[in-house]
């Protein structure tokens, strides 16, 4: 915990530190510098709902029917996992 916080207590005094110019350091806009561009309230929409229906479900009570999530198939799988960004480890 103590590392964690001297961390952020030390990246944060390097943001406010002035540049080699003398002039101070500027502040970052997340929601500028964003490739995505985010709705004015919620969240973002789903690119890819899912596409297969749960079958599954139980009725703890008379009445009552409880649903587990919708699933995705393997070829929407596939479609989004060949539009994610290649990654690296090191």
């Amino acid at each position: 915990m103590r590392t964690c916080i001297a961390s952020l207590l030390f990246v944060t005094a390097a943001l406010m530190l002035p540049d080699s110019a003398g002039t101070p350091a500027a502040h970052a806009d997340m929601m500028k510098d964003s490739p995505v561009t985010f709705p004015e309230r919620g969240a973002l929409p789903a690119k890819y709902p899912p596409d297969v229906r749960s079958e599954e479900r139980e009725s703890p009570e008379p009445d009552y029917s409880i649903f587990s999530t919708p699933n995705r198939s393997l070829e929407q799988i596939a479609a989004i996992q060949a539009e994610m960004p290649e990654g690296q480890f090191t």
